[in-house]
């Protein structure tokens, strides 16, 4: 586990894991040397998340997405770059210091038939292993993850200060670890599943000055899809109701199943767009088309349609099916396999709001070759918007984690990238604080180097994706998931 270390390189795991995830065991804290140039009003702290160790005592998770929770902090100030990496302090990550786990998203559980029957009668709590995102809830900073907890932290030292969970209603036991912030409202928006005699999807608000949370709808639904994220516009929220399904039963009964092998891929059930009026809390639209799946939405919004009433656009990575969370198990210990898989496509949904009933959905491609991790620049959410940035390959196929980083024009499909020769986090765009245009400002990024024993910040120009700066780290870190750039955190 995890413990404050000086030492000149990070503990490998052993044999033949790849590199994206083999763990780490140290905690550093220290000002890196930068090559280049890091602009002078880059001002703040890009805090990431994802796992930081695999390995249980003597034991690995069963799937990569189970690994223990470690923040990544990179500090920008009058040009210099600090570094600080800390694990989160949660029950998990206590059980793991003692050689236990508990389960999580894909990895099995190992309850005696006692440990069930006990469990039947006092449900156990899902995890805290908060290994997800980062967020700002009412003045604190939290670590999200797809269960009902959050961890608290300190941003500057990243010590963890609390654990807790979502407060007031609505109530549910999965939730969104991408919620969406609304600058112009002030208020964060989300959605949670909740699983019970009549399971709901429930869509809630969250004012930036508060911890308490309102509702504002219920959708009853018969078997609940995993839904990783969500699409939001000025006017509504839309839920991409994928046919990757449970049978709510499955969740409630105590079983040593991982919570997401107890879903089951559907494709005859289509993929249904559920839209939701953020002020009325009705759906007013809820059409089906073909099946597909998503983890991670780009942006939406609204314009004119043609004359059966206003459109939806919503632009996702998309995948023909849900195999891509299959290619992330750990088998017999090891890595996962590094075969080459599907690539995932940026896709545009056009949703017509002709009503209810007649709400249609057409799709078409944006982008030749697989991307991931897709951000755009928060000057930009939820509204009309021209380019995406990603990590990416050129190909169909993908093997292992995609290298390059890439920026897409969805107007034209023309893209610009950069092959940084290792496998690349998400990229993170940070406007420029002066100028106007969409791409002015800088993407951030964390990539394996090329001599394969640490990981090298990158800092671009967003509008060409040329180099600006790069500031190689005291190790390796394991491919994380997501996370945020805080102004004036240091």
């Amino acid at each position: 586990m995890a413990t404050d270390a000086d030492g000149d390189s990070a503990e490998r795991a052993d044999g033949d894991s790849a590199e994206w995830v083999t763990s780490i065991d140290e905690e550093r804290h220290t000002e890196l040397d930068v090559e280049g140039e890091v602009p002078a009003w880059l001002d703040g702290s890009l805090v990431r998340n994802g796992p930081g160790t695999f390995d249980i005592g003597d034991q690995r998770v069963g799937h990569y997405f189970d690994g223990l929770a470690m923040l990544r902090k990179f500090g920008f100030r009058d040009g210099r770059v600090t570094y600080r990496n800390r694990f989160l302090r949660t029950d998990a990550y206590e059980d793991a210091t003692n050689g236990e786990y508990s389960g999580g998203f894909g990895t099995d559980e190992s309850l005696s038939v006692l440990e069930r029957v006990v469990a039947f009668l006092r449900p156990a709590s899902p995890t805290d292993n908060t290994n997800v995102n980062v967020w700002r809830f009412g003045g604190d900073h939290a670590a999200l993850t797809e269960t009902k907890y959050l961890t608290l932290f300190d941003p500057e030292t990243l010590e963890t200060t609390g654990l807790t969970t979502y407060r007031g209603e609505p109530e549910a036991q999965q939730v969104s670890g991408h919620p969406h912030h609304d600058r112009d409202r002030g208020e964060t928006v989300s959605m949670s599943t909740y699983y019970g005699r009549q399971t709901e999807y429930r869509v809630w608000r969250q004012a930036d000055d508060s911890w308490e949370r309102e509702t504002v709808c219920r959708i009853p639904v018969d078997k609940p899809a995993y839904l990783h994220s969500f699409a939001l516009t000025d006017r509504y929220v839309i839920l991409v109701e994928f046919p990757l399904v449970v049978s709510p039963l499955k969740l409630l009964i105590p079983s040593n199943e991982a919570f997401i092998k107890r879903f089951e891929w559907e494709p005859d059930r289509g993929t249904r767009f559920r839209v939701v009026d953020r002020q009325s809390g009705e759906v007013v639209a809820e059409p089906v088309t073909e099946a597909f799946f998503c983890f991670h939405h780009v942006n939406a919004y609204e314009e004119p349609g043609d004359g059966r009433g206003a459109e939806l656009v919503v632009d996702m990575v998309t995948f023909p099916d849900a195999r891509s969370i299959d290619e992330l198990y750990f088998e017999d210990g090891t890595a996962p396999s590094d075969v080459a898989t599907e690539g995932a496509q940026l896709s545009r949904c056009r949703v017509s709001l002709g009503g209810r009933t007649d709400a249609a959905v057409e799709r078409r491609r944006l982008h030749e070759g697989h991307l991931g991790m897709p951000r755009v620049s928060p000057d930009v959410y939820a509204s009309e918007y021209r380019y995406v940035y990603a990590h990416g390959e050129p190909g169909e196929k993908l093997v292992g984690f995609p290298e390059s980083v890439l920026k897409i024009d969805v107007e034209t499909g023309e893209a610009v990238w950069r092959d940084l020769g290792g496998y690349v986090s998400e990229p993170v765009f940070v406007p420029h604080p002066d100028e106007d245009a969409e791409d002015a400002g800088v993407v951030l990024t964390v990539a394996l180097g090329p001599d394969g024993d640490r990981s090298i910040l990158y800092v671009f120009d967003a509008a060409d994706l040329a180099l600006l700066a790069e500031a190689p780290l005291p190790h390796h870190l394991p491919m994380d998931f997501h996370g945020q750039f805080f102004p004036g955190v240091h």
